[in-house]
This record gives C-alpha cells, structure tokens and sequence, in this order.
C-alpha cells in the first residue's frame, strides 16, 4: 500500500550519503570509495564499523518485517541482503508494464518508418532491376510493391528451387530461366539433401534442371533444349 511505499522510500532515504568533511572513507577490495549502498551492503554501520552479526529468527529474514525497520544500518548482512532483494524484485515489477509498452510502441515505429522507406525506394526503382536471390528474399515486401511483370534467372542451373520461388510475386506473369542444367548444381551444406545421397530430398536439383529433365522424358533431348 500507499503506507509501504513511504516506509520504503524512509528506508532508502537512510542509505544517503551523509559525510562531512574529514570523515573516514569506506573502501573496497581495490582501494575504490563504495557509495552508501554498497558500503551497507558490506554489513557496515554508518561509521563503517561492522554490525554484530546476530542470527536473526525466519520472521526477521522476511520482507514484512525488514520493510518495517527503522533504521536499516542495524541489519546484519544477511537481512541487509533480503531487504536489497526485494527491493530490486519491486522495482522490476514495476518497470515491467512500461518496458512492455515500449517495446510496442517500438516495433510500430519501426514498421512505419519500413514502410515510409519501401514507399521512397519504389519511387527510386526503375523498371528493370538487379538482385540475387538472396536479396529477393530479403527484400520481399519491396519486390511485392514492384509486381514485377517478368523475371530473369541467369545461371538458373546454380540456383536452388526455393531461391527461385521467392522471387515470384502475384504480378509475375513471366519466369525465363538462362542455364547449362550439365553444369554446377547448388551446394548444399549438407550432403544428405543431395541427389548424390540419394536419401529422395534432392535439394540440390535446381527448377531449371527439373524442368528440363521432365522435357527430355516428354519430347526428345534436340526438341528440349
């Protein structure tokens, strides 16, 4: 409640620095000055000596009761530890909800300004364009704003099927594909997809070869090609 709140707030008011000129520094490990959080959380007093270290029962360890401590330079470590826990845990949660909203306000700018930019480079694009497949693929939205009428595949013996098939949009009405099917397939990073392994995947057939192939079978190898 409302209550807590200022209890808590009391409590970290108590952890300000409160030194005056010619007081003793309490340092760290490496010689550096810790601030007052840090220097209560090595289990010191305000004067930097250490608390006694008296066992405390479970109810002393819970966060009910360490919230409700006047002073807090009295905790030993261990419940200085519980306190700096829950404090932490509540100031996640509260963070949580807006780190939520603006993620999504983020991600709402982000698909304006994507689309702000496909609009200017569709207005840049002339009519003929040059890519690779992998820039179709990852220009995708930009290729479908196009609706490009044809589409030219040189090499098309090299390419993989799913290479090709991303660069078709619904405007395509042409697919010319220029290649030697008799020379270099698509690599495969895995030797199991290809023909050779004869495991029936076959990724490594590209559409061009396919195509061909199944025109050998219907008309003759002259009328093919």
């Amino acid at each position: 409640g409302d209550d807590d709140e200022d209890e808590d707030d009391d409590q970290k008011g108590k952890l300000k620095d409160k030194k005056k000129k010619g007081d003793w520094k309490t340092v760290g490990a490496r010689g550096e000055v810790l601030e007052p959080l840090q220097k209560w959380l090595t289990a010191v007093d305000l004067n930097g000596k250490p608390v006694r270290n008296y066992p405390p029962n479970s109810f002393q360890m819970s966060p009910d009761y360490l919230t409700n401590v006047a002073d807090v330079w009295q905790m030993n470590k261990e419940q200085r530890k519980v306190l700096f826990d829950y404090w932490k845990t509540e100031i996640i949660e509260a963070h949580k909800s807006e780190f939520a909203r603006n993620c999504t306000k983020y991600e709402e700018i982000r698909q304006s300004r994507e689309a702000i930019t496909t609009v200017e480079q569709l207005c840049i694009l002339r009519k003929s364009i040059g890519v690779t497949t992998s820039g179709a693929a990852s220009y995708s939205s930009l290729l479908k704003g196009l609706h490009p009428a044809i589409i030219l595949c040189e090499e098309a013996g090299e390419v993989f099927e799913s290479h090709i098939i991303a660069c078709l949009t619904q405007g395509t009405q042409h697919l010319i594909m220029i290649g030697d099917h008799k020379q270099l397939r698509p690599k495969c990073s895995e030797f199991a997809l290809e023909i050779e392994s004869r495991n029936g995947y076959d990724l490594d057939v590209s559409l061009f070869e396919r195509l061909v192939k199944l025109r050998e079978k219907e008309f003759g190898i002259e009328r093919a090609i």
